[in-house]
């Protein structure tokens, strides 16, 4: 049973317009510390916690984000492209049942590319602990930034 990591890296680019746009959504952009992308920021985040890191996006993206997988060190191919953007949940579905072909007793950790997140160690032993205690009960525990405001925006 490895510990699998899903870094969500969808998005049709109109969050951010005109910044981001379809060939550059938000998570491709330079927003975050040093000029890195928000999932290059991401991967480098995650990297070494599981097993490996699979980045899930839409198959137009799949190029730039396997670039991104490359400069952080890891697998360039591991990428679960969506062929056609469905949103979050069909995107999880998809890609728990690849990771569930490749391995039954896969446990899942999915993270978001897009989040700016402060304090790098603090964020890696919250999705160690939350993945600890999901896969001792066999359930499911989410990790998530503590919202400023209600927002139906956000899935």
């Amino acid at each position: 049973m490895g510990l699998h990591l899903l870094v969500l890296a969808g998005g049709s680019g109109t969050r951010l317009w005109p910044l981001s746009r379809a060939g550059t959504p938000k998570h491709l952009l330079p927003l975050a510390p040093g000029g890195q992308s928000l999932l290059r920021a991401t991967l480098d985040r995650v990297a070494g916690i599981g097993d490996d890191v699979h980045v899930v996006t839409a198959a137009a993206q799949a190029p730039r984000c396997s670039a991104e997988l490359q400069a952080a060190g890891l697998a360039p191919d591991a990428i679960i492209a969506e062929p056609e953007a469905r949103g979050s949940g069909p995107a999880l579905g998809l890609a728990t049942a690849v990771l569930a072909r490749r391995d039954p007793g896969a446990l899942v950790v999915s993270v978001h590319a897009d989040a700016r997140v402060r304090d790098a160690e603090a964020y890696r032993q919250a999705v160690r602990e939350s993945a600890a205690w999901a896969g001792r009960r066999g359930g499911i525990a989410t990790v998530g930034l503590v919202p400023t405001y209600a927002s139906t925006g956000m899935g």
